[in-house]
């Protein structure tokens, strides 16, 4: 791996790696801004935080130094870019010089530096000060510093003054730092110890026998270069089939009705979405990204989630299928179909995949299927009921009528056989008169009741007369038993209609009005029977109440659903409008042939 460099700024240096530790040794203050000043401009301009320990200077006389050798020296003082701290504040804080103290506090600045987003720390200050007193603490000091930077992202510069080290302390200065720089003859130069010199005899032998096995191995990869070249070649065509088919997939991903997306095992990031997602559920890919799959799930449907989620965590490849609402971006709420998927072990997925489509206007189909099929049952139930009960009041109308008035005629009968069996004086013949004209009228009574019991089994008027008048006759009975006006305009000409057909009508008209008489509270019934466009067209209108939209759809309206139920078996329509305080308007529409 690669060390990574910083520049020095100083000329003779050039770059050195994070955690060097050099120093410099000076005789005037000018040598000490000629090193320190690009030294810290270097700094600055790569984004290093510095720290400046002045002895030499005031920290007045050091910010004027950067004003003038750094441009833009104001801004970074103002920025805190760079620090200036006195020497005795940094290296005898509270008189004493201690050296784990001094050490810690240059890992702090690290640690303040990096925090701050700075890219390392950059410092530099005068020591040699302190060798009067601490030759021997300073030294180990120095040690132990140059061990602590080890491979942090810091650079330290520290800086002797020649007049106070003498030269065993010049050679343990130089000892301790990686890289020593003084100035000789006018001109700055980089002094080397011992040890970096054993270093580089060693990098020149080791660059002898790199340079002989980059030969050997030139020659090796020259060999295996002209394979590359080819398996180069194969896997360009191989990728260039590839794009192809990558292309031909996301075509049919955005132009298809399903929709994909990626979600953590706890559904807490969804951080895929396929490009038709907009047209599939209104969210663009990025705007669905910042949602959690909780967000848009109905709350009724959270617990499918969740279980379809856990039934395949844990089974790599596992998948589920599940039927869940989810709200659309207009917060519409829809239903989806999808299966979930575990490909959290496959690296090129990590993550949990779902494809699902919109299958909001089937679950409604179904809905209204189950809906209709439930009406259906009731109004079976109740014709099969309703068959039942007119079976019984016809048998307990034919037992109580028919019955009583037979038996009367047969005890009528015996007695006026008694009497024909013996002489008769002209008293027991008048009486004998009256009991034949009293069995006369019950005779005539038991023939109504007869003919009444059959017109409710199917009215003769509707076969004799035509469904014309029987609507009229029947509109007649209904003003008479209930009192509401009914205002009849019945004309059909030339229409021919089939016995089905017209029983259909009839039984439509009489439901109807049996409806205005049970719920509407009307006064006045308007009928109108005439034919129109090639069919056949019965208006029932009144002034009730009028009927609401909740009494057409609910589930007690099967006198309803058995009037759209007889007009759909003859081919026809039935249509019911309400309003409310200005009645209800049936209307039937049957088709005519020919």
């Amino acid at each position: 791996m690669a060390t990574e460099l910083t520049r020095t700024g100083i000329e003779v240096v050039g770059e050195v790696a994070w955690g060097t530790h050099l120093c410099h040794f000076y005789e005037t203050r000018q040598d000490l801004l000629d090193i320190l000043i690009p030294y810290f401009r270097a700094g600055l301009e790569a984004r290093e935080f510095c720290v400046w320990v002045v002895a030499e200077f005031t920290v007045e006389e050091a910010r004027d130094a950067l004003r003038r050798g750094i441009p833009g020296a104001e801004r970074h003082l103002s920025a805190g870019d760079i620090q200036i701290i006195p020497h005795a504040e940094w290296y005898l804080k509270g008189g004493t010089f201690d050296a784990e103290r001094v050490t810690g506090d240059w890992g702090g600045k690290l640690d303040e530096a990096l925090a701050k987003g700075y890219e390392g720390l950059r410092g530099g200050g005068v020591v040699a000060g302190l060798l009067k007193e601490y030759d021997e603490d300073v030294l180990r000091f120095e040690a132990a510093l140059d061990e602590a930077l080890a491979g942090r992202r810091v650079i330290l510069l520290c800086s002797y003054l020649l007049s106070k080290v003498d030269a065993a302390a010049v050679f343990d200065v130089v000892r301790t730092h990686e890289v020593a720089v003084v100035r000789r003859r006018g001109r700055w130069e980089v002094l080397e110890s011992v040890e970096l010199k054993r270093v580089k005899r060693e990098i020149e032998k080791l660059n002898a026998e790199l340079e002989q096995r980059v030969a050997v191995r030139t020659r090796e990869l020259e060999a295996a270069n002209e394979e590359l070249k080819k398996e180069i070649a194969r896997r360009e065509r191989v990728e260039a089939a590839l794009r192809a088919s990558e292309r031909r997939f996301r075509s049919l991903i955005e132009n298809s009705a399903d929709a994909f997306v990626l979600f953590t095992p706890d559904g807490r990031r969804l951080y895929y979405a396929s490009p038709s997602m907009p047209r599939v559920l209104g969210y663009s890919p990025e705007e669905l990204a910042s949602h959690s799959a909780y967000d848009i799930l109905h709350p009724q449907d959270v617990k499918v989630f969740t279980e379809a989620v856990a039934a395949i965590l844990g089974r790599p490849g596992a998948s589920a299928d599940v039927q869940l609402r989810v709200r659309h971006k207009d917060g519409a709420w829809h239903w989806f179909e999808g299966t979930y998927m575990n490909m959290i072990d496959d690296p090129n997925v990590g993550a949990i995949v779902c494809n699902f489509r919109d299958i909001t206007e089937r679950k409604r189909a179904e809905d209204d299927l189950r809906a209709t099929s439930e009406q259906l049952r009731a109004l079976s139930a109740r014709l099969s009921s309703a068959r039942e009960e007119e079976g019984a009041r016809i048998a307990r109308e034919i037992h109580d009528e028919l019955g009583a008035a037979l038996s009367s005629l047969r005890w009528d009968l015996e007695e006026v056989g008694e009497v024909l069996s013996e002489p008769a004086d002209a008293a027991r013949v008048a009486d004998l008169r009256r009991k034949v004209a009293g069995m006369m009228s019950l005779t005539d009574t038991t023939v109504n009741t007869v003919r009444r019991i059959a017109s409710e089994l199917r009215p003769v008027a509707l076969d004799d007369l035509g469904l014309a008048e029987a609507v009229e006759w029947q509109a007649g009975q209904f003003q008479a038993r209930t009192g509401i006006v009914v205002s009849c305009d019945c004309h059909l000409e030339n229409v021919e209609l089939s016995r089905e057909q017209a029983t259909a009508v009839f039984r439509i008209f009489q439901e109807a009005l049996t409806n205005v008489l049970r719920h509407a509270r009307a006064t006045r019934v308007e009928v109108a029977l005439k034919s129109e466009a090639g069919g056949l067209v019965l208006t029932v209108s009144d002034d009730g109440r009028g009927i609401t939209a909740e009494e057409l759809s609910g589930s007690r309206t099967l006198g309803l659903l058995g009037m759209r139920e007889r007009a759909n078996l003859v081919g026809g329509e039935l249509d019911i409008r309400g309003e409310e305080g200005r009645g209800t308007t049936v209307t039937v529409r049957i088709p005519i042939s020919g």
